[in-house]
């Protein structure tokens, strides 16, 4: 899943230890956005409860929250999407 079906283009390592082609990413849908952002919450809560003291989001590097800040991967018109 990604911010819009965008695929990249380019070759990947695979665990397999081959390179392959990258595949088109299935756009999330606004309730999928909605979900993600509830699982992400429910994780820090969850890792609040077993006794850390925070937790940190890895946003770049492509990562998923990253691709939504980056015009090249968010092609959306909604309110994840537009103008940056």
């Amino acid at each position: 899943m990604a911010p819009s079906a965008i695929n990249p283009g380019t070759k990947v390592f695979s665990p397999e230890g081959e390179f392959t082609l990258t595949t088109t990413p299935h756009a999330m849908t606004i309730e999928e956005v909605k979900l993600t952002v509830q699982d992400f919450a429910q994780a820090a809560a969850n890792a609040l409860q077993a006794g850390f003291d925070g937790v940190e989001i890895h946003a770049a590097n492509g990562y998923l929250f990253h691709q939504f800040f980056m015009k090249c991967s968010n092609t959306r018109t909604d309110e994840y999407g537009g103008e940056y």
